[in-house]
């Protein structure tokens, strides 16, 4: 990923995870690569290790049904913003 997303990221999410409250380590593809998603800005948030590695490749709805977890504000901004939601 550029750089440059990294920092909107960073910035955006203050670090965070766009699941949990916990820190963002990782990068999460909202459409998993395994079902066509890309590794472009409209399909990548900030995740910690649990989360990622919670979701692995279920659908972001899917997953969020199946979990205690919800999008923070951001995330829904940021995907509104794209379209994805």
């Amino acid at each position: 990923m550029p750089e440059m997303a990294r920092e909107y990221y960073l910035e955006l999410f203050d670090g965070g995870c766009a699941y949990c409250d916990g820190r963002a380590d990782t990068w999460d593809h909202v459409i998993p690569v395994t079902k066509g998603g890309a590794t472009a800005p409209d399909n990548i948030l900030p995740a910690c290790i649990a989360c990622n590695s919670s979701k692995r490749d279920r659908d972001l709805d899917e997953w969020l049904a199946a979990t205690d977890r919800s999008l923070s504000p951001q995330a829904i901004e940021h995907l509104a913003h794209f379209q994805v939601l």
